[in-house]
C-alpha cells in the first residue's frame, strides 16, 4: 500500500525518543511494532509504502502515527516572534505524536528514569525478550490477548476494537510463542504479572539489569492486575488528574508521567522538561519559561524544540 503524507518523517519520529522499539531495516525503512501487530514502512520524500493492507491501515496504523490530526496547522499557530520554536519546527516538521499503547509507555518510562536512550532500548528488550508474552508478526492475524492493554478498545478505531473480544478460538497469538526463536522479524510484546510468573516471578526481573527500576516494575505489574479498570480510569483523566494519578506510583515522577501522560494518553498539552528542556530554556529564552511550553499543543513542541536542539548541539 502507498500513500502520500505531508507533515510525517519516519527517521525524525524514531530519533525523537518517544517509541524505543522501531527497528531499522535500511535507510528511510522501518519494522514498527505496536497493538501486537507490525508493519514495514518505507519512506521516499512524502510517499509512504506500507507493507500492510489498506484495511489494516485504517484499522490500526492511521491512528497509531495519527493521520487525522493537522500537524500542519499546529506549526502554523507558532508565535511569528518565537524564532527558536519556528525554526525547530521547520526542522522537525514530520515528528507526530504516535498513539502508542499505554501499558507500553508506562513500563517504557518507568525504565527510562536516570538513562540514556540505548540503555533504554536494552532494557525494554530484555524484558520482552525474556517473558514472551505474545509475538507480533506481520501479516497474520495477532489480535490482543484477554489481559492485554485495553487502550486498543479506547484508542484504536470500532474495527480494531471488536478484533480485540473475539473468542479465543479466533486468537492467533496461541501459536507456542516460546517455540519461535528471536530474530529481527519477530518482536515480543509488553508483559503483564501473569506472563512473569508463569516465566521465573519476581526474582527473574533482576536478572535483566533494569537495577532498582525492576522493584518498580513489579509492583506496577501487581497493581495493574489487581485493579483492572485502571486504564479506564487514567483515560477519563485530563492531564492535570492522570498527572496526579500517575505520579502516586512508586518510581513515577514528574517527568516520567509527563512523558505517559503524552506518550500514553496522548495529551497534547503535556511537556515533559528533562535536561534538553532546561538547556532551552536558559540558552534560547534566557532562563524564562517561553509560553509555548503551557501551549494546548505545548507537547508537539516540546519534540520540535528538543529534536532541533539535540542535532545542532
Amino acid at each position: 500500500m502507498i500513500i502520500n503524507i505531508k507533515n510525517f518523517n519516519l527517521e525524525q519520529i524514531a530519533d525523537s525518543g518517544q517509541c524505543f522499539r522501531w527497528r531499522k531495516l535500511d535507510e528511510g525503512k522501518y519494522l514498527i511494532p505496536a497493538y501486537d501487530h507490525q508493519v514495514t514502512v518505507a519512506q521516499s520524500g512524502e510517499k509512504f509504502e506500507f507493507s500492510c493492507t489498506g484495511e489494516e491501515y485504517k484499522k490500526i496504523w492511521e491512528h497509531y502515527f495519527d493521520m487525522k490530526v493537522d500537524y500542519g496547522r499546529i506549526i502554523d499557530a507558532i508565535d511569528d516572534n518565537d524564532t527558536f520554536l519556528k525554526e525547530a519546527a521547520a526542522y522537525g516538521s514530520g515528528i507526530r505524536i504516535l498513539n502508542q499503547e499505554l501499558w507500553e509507555m508506562i513500563i517504557s518510562y518507568i525504565i527510562s528514569q536516570n538513562n540514556n536512550i540505548p540503555r533504554i532500548k536494552k532494557g525494554i528488550e530484555a524484558v520482552c525478550d525474556r517473558y514472551k508474552a505474545v509475538v507480533c508478526k506481520e501479516t497474520e492475524c495477532q489480535p490482543m490477548r484477554e489481559n492485554a492493554d485495553k487502550s486498543i478498545k479506547n484508542n484504536v478505531s470500532k474495527n480494531v476494537k471488536e478484533e480485540a473480544g473475539q473468542s479465543k478460538k479466533e486468537l492467533c497469538a496461541d501459536k507456542t510463542t516460546n517455540d519461535i526463536k528471536q530474530n529481527e522479524n519477530v518482536i515480543y510484546g509488553f508483559p503483564h504479572l501473569a506472563d512473569i510468573e508463569k516465566n521465573g516471578g519476581r526474582e527473574s526481573l533482576s536478572e535483566l539489569g533494569l537495577g532498582y527500576r525492576d522493584e518498580y516494575i513489579w509492583l506496577m505489574c501487581q497493581y495493574e492486575h489487581e485493579n483492572t479498570d485502571f486504564f479506564e480510569r487514567l483515560r477519563k483523566c485530563d492531564y492535570e488528574h492522570s498527572m496526579k494519578m500517575l505520579m502516586e506510583h512508586k518510581g513515577i515522577g514528574k517527568k516520567v508521567a509527563n512523558c505517559i501522560s503524552l506518550f500514553g494518553l496522548h495529551h497534547l498539552d503535556a511537556c515533559p522538561i528533562d535536561v534538553w528542556m532546561k538547556k532551552i530554556i536558559d540558552e534560547e529564552y534566557d532562563g524564562v519559561k517561553p509560553a509555548w511550553m503551557s501551549d494546548r499543543y505545548a507537547g508537539v513542541y516540546q519534540q520540535y524544540a528538543f529534536f532541533y536542539k539535540r542535532d545542532r548541539k
